[in-house]
């Protein structure tokens, strides 16, 4: 096999032409869900900042779920630098290519790059232009991929490219379509013991490929544990926790960090946001010894690319009008970091839709205002520009102008690490879903009456939530601290106190509306 890289994807302006919009939403050969409100960043120079703001580290294993057509993955499989390693291809395919790619518009010429008409009509040059990388040198006239991502360029041992759809793998990543419609070939669903082999790719070793459906919860951990990446990980230090012995997986969860990162570019539909939220909380337990899916190889990192509606909610701090129930978990969880392409606005209103620049605070909201400046304050805030054709499908409508950038990127960035110590503990975990269900439906509410919607009798516990007693967990509860206003700590009192009440709900020890392990179900607000 020849090793190398897959052919660069055409120009931005054409990637409505040949990679339509449907394209996202069916899936084919038996894949049954389709995905609607797919939008993938494809812009080459915004990969590669992402992919270098992840700082892949060496021998890493990389999953990219929801691959797409494969603009993150080949920014992924360059190490960050798929602006000059596209470059480099074009010089190696000039003289081999039979198809002239330029063509008129309206304004002047535009120049594709060389592909993705060599799937479809130049299949048999690829080879040949393999070849021709040796002896093209690694900076090319015109390179301008370290402008773009400064720093050492760090390539991760192998990539496994996870799509629902055939259609996209074929056209983006040269899947043969005989290999998809061969028995056997296809991840099954919800059963997760599929399939037989991962199609490597022929153009770059490195990456595997894998038609499936993320959706079902079995699916990827049986991706990782597939034979055919089992000594890459192993190469990359990524090791099975043992869960029959809590204690040893305890250690390893305190004492060891897998070179493996899942990377995630889900649909901005309410299932897309249900599953990304449902990843965050199942984390819960592992650092006590008792992971499960994908915990079960240690603190794996994830890095998402969301709408920026969910990044507000994750992003959001005590005292933050969008502050709620998953931004509370998510840094208790996780540790935060923004990633390419960024835009962050402190403070924003509800649905992302409003941008404001300056911190605003309501009266109740006041208390917070130092720690949330103190915040912003060691916070980068700088921000990347972006265009309509930055993204596919394009966020086309009445607002929107190809000649004019975006007022705030439909995309953004985030890394969540999960924390070695958590206060969410697994016999709690009930509770803290029931808890700041019932308390964030009305996010204004002092707690002294927001604790009521807890259940009959609830208010009698205000003298054990205001308590300065070391009896509880977490810090006291003043009884006119606004539910939006209050910090992890003081919620883990709040939690802790109706844990052991002996009036307790019956919901909050076991929520059938919230499934952390099925893969389906949940709410995320």
């Amino acid at each position: 096999m020849v090793s190398g890289r897959l052919p660069p994807l055409p120009h931005l302006s054409w990637f409505a032409t040949h990679f339509p919009r449907a394209q996202f939403v069916r899936t084919g050969f038996g894949i049954d869900r389709t995905w609607s409100g797919r939008v993938a960043l494809v812009n080459k120079h915004l990969c590669d900042k992402f992919v270098k703001a992840l700082k892949i580290r060496e021998n890493e294993v990389i999953v990219d779920v929801f691959a797409g057509h494969g603009a993150m993955t080949r920014s992924l499989l360059a190490g960050g630098d798929e602006v000059g390693s596209s470059q480099r291809w074009e010089q190696a395919a000039k003289s081999l290519l039979a198809v002239d790619y330029t063509t008129a518009r309206k304004g002047g010429t535009v120049k594709s790059p060389l592909l993705p008409f060599a799937w479809l009509e130049d299949r048999e040059a690829i080879p040949k232009i393999l070849e021709n990388l040796k002896n093209v040198p690694s900076e090319v006239p015109g390179d301008s991929s370290a402008e773009n991502a400064p720093g050492p360029t760090v390539k991760p041992r192998l990539v496994v490219a996870f799509e629902p759809s055939a259609s996209l793998l074929i056209r983006g990543l040269g899947v043969p379509e005989e290999y998809l419609r061969a028995e056997g070939n296809l991840l099954l669903e919800r059963e997760g013991k599929g399939p037989e082999r991962l199609y490597q790719s022929t153009c770059d070793p490195r990456l595997r490929i894998v038609c499936g459906q993320p959706y079902y919860w079995n699916n990827l951990p049986a991706v990782i544990e597939h034979e055919d990446i089992a000594e890459d990980l192993v190469a990359s230090g990524t090791i099975k926790i043992d869960t029959d012995s809590p204690d040893k997986a305890r250690e390893h969860w305190q004492n060891h960090t897998p070179h493996l990162t899942l990377v995630i570019q889900p649909s901005h539909k309410p299932f897309g946001e249900s599953l990304v939220s449902q990843w965050i909380a199942s984390v819960i337990g592992a650092a006590e010894g008792e992971p499960t899916w994908i915990w079960k190889w240690g603190r794996v990192r994830l890095a998402v690319l969301v709408s920026k509606t969910m990044y507000d909610r994750m992003m959001a701090q005590p005292g933050e009008l969008s502050n709620s129930k998953l931004s509370i978990l998510t840094h208790a969880l996780y540790d935060v970091k923004p990633l390419p392409p960024r835009h962050h606005s402190p403070n924003v209103l509800n649905k992302g839709r409003k941008v404001k620049d300056e911190l605003r605070f309501l009266p109740s909201q006041s208390a917070r205002e130092g720690d949330l400046q103190a915040y912003y304050d060691a916070m980068d805030l700088s921000r990347d520009e972006t265009w309509p054709l930055d993204f596919n499908p394009s966020p086309w409508g009445e607002s929107y102008s190809s000649k004019v950038p975006l007022e705030r990127p439909d995309v953004l960035g985030l890394l969540l690490e999960p924390k070695v110590e958590t206060v969410i503990t697994s016999t709690q975990r009930y509770t803290w879903e029931y808890v700041l269900r019932k308390c964030m439906a009305k996010p204004l509410h002092p707690i002294s009456r927001a604790i009521h919607a807890i259940g009959f009798g609830a208010d009698k516990l205000i003298p054990l939530i205001e308590s300065v007693s070391s009896e509880y967990k977490g810090d006291p509860v003043g009884p006119k601290e606004v539910a939006r206003d209050m910090s992890i700590a003081q919620w883990a009192r709040v939690v802790d106190v109706v844990d052991k009440w002996k009036y307790k709900p019956v919901e909050a020890s076991s929520l059938a509306h919230v499934v952390l392990k099925s893969g389906r179900g949940g709410d995320d607000d």
